[in-house]
């Protein structure tokens, strides 16, 4: 929920950004990165 909540928040941001293609694909390397970590986490 709280990642949720966070990406809508980078949504509004990035936005108002002029490079918000090139932000993007950042987050989702970022996220892509993260989530694993979670799933092992949470088993």
């Amino acid at each position: 929920l709280f990642l949720y909540v966070f990406i809508e928040n980078v949504n509004m941001h990035y936005q108002l950004m002029e490079n918000s293609e090139d932000f993007v694909k950042e987050m989702n390397k970022i996220l892509v990165n993260r989530i694993p970590g979670y799933l092992k986490n949470d088993v």
